[in-house]
């Protein structure tokens, strides 16, 4: 093909895709006939799907990380009767969610520690139903100031960094920061993201970035919307993506007898939401 015909299409194919709405298929799924054309432009729509993507990716949590850092100092307020309400049934569910999780107070010396990640943490509600159970808890959430909420309330209670700490960071990123490299954001006991899902991009890529960071045999669990809800989750929608991500054993999935009760007064709602669990062999 000679050169400058070449570059008609590519400036008419790159116009086309980035000037219009339209889904941008995975090369894998192109079913055009093989030519140096046709590599040519799945080369370039490849490119043109990662760019659009992580564009996406990148200002939706953006979006998210403005949001929660305004709401950061009134959350824990204003959320207050909800907060309570799944500590509750995370506590009450602590056998099911994982058998290591036992009263620390009880442990004999030398027992076996359980590290749990807390990620998309916001001002510590998941940590804060684990601490009686579990020996070091890591956060990590993309909102700063969710983040200082998070640390401030923890130094507040008396509990350790060594113990309770959180990092502000995104494990989301098309490529994972650097930051989070280290032996000590790894072989967790127990990963668990609480109403943090829907909030996702990619859940899938979410699953698999989250699974990678458990040790053998460590758990991944989630609570949030159910379906049909436009945010929500179904049962199997749920085991597929813990399953693609190798956490398929143990796989479990419970909807929450009582509907969460979301803000406060008179502009307050209510939300069906499950709790799933699945384990990393």
């Amino acid at each position: 093909m000679k050169t400058h015909n070449r570059r008609k299409v590519t400036l008419l194919a790159t116009n086309v895709i980035l000037k219009t709405n339209i889904d941008i298929p995975s090369p894998s799924l192109l079913t055009l006939h093989e030519t140096p054309l046709t590599s040519f432009v799945i080369s370039l729509t490849l490119d043109l799907h990662l760019r659009r993507n992580s564009d996406k990716m990148a200002t939706s949590a953006e979006h998210n990380r403005l949001h929660f850092n305004d709401q950061a100092s009134t959350y824990n307020k204003r959320h207050e009767d909800g907060i309570k309400q799944l500590t509750d049934d995370i506590q009450e569910r602590r056998d099911w969610i994982s058998t290591d999780l036992v009263d620390v107070d009880t442990l004999e010396l030398g027992a076996k520690p359980l590290r749990v990640l807390d990620y998309a943490c916001g001002t510590g509600l998941v940590s804060h139903a684990l601490a009686p159970y579990s020996t070091q808890i890591v956060g990590i959430d993309l909102s700063e100031n969710m983040v200082k909420e998070y640390n401030t309330r923890a130094e507040t209670q008396g509990i350790p960094p060594s113990q309770m700490f959180a990092y502000c960071g995104n494990l989301m990123k098309v490529e994972e920061p650097a930051d989070f490299d280290g032996p000590e954001f790894f072989d967790f006991d127990l990963v668990f993201v609480g109403l943090g899902f829907h909030h996702f991009d990619n859940p899938a890529l979410a699953s698999q970035r989250l699974v990678r960071r458990l040790k053998s045999s460590g758990k991944i669990v989630i609570i949030d919307n159910l379906a049909p809800d436009h945010t929500g989750f179904s049962k199997e929608s749920v085991q597929k993506l813990f399953e693609d991500a190798g956490a398929g054993q143990d796989n479990d999935f419970s909807v929450l007898s009582r509907p969460l009760k979301i803000g406060r007064g008179p502009q307050a709602w209510e939300q069906q939401v499950f709790i799933a669990k699945g384990t990393k062999p």
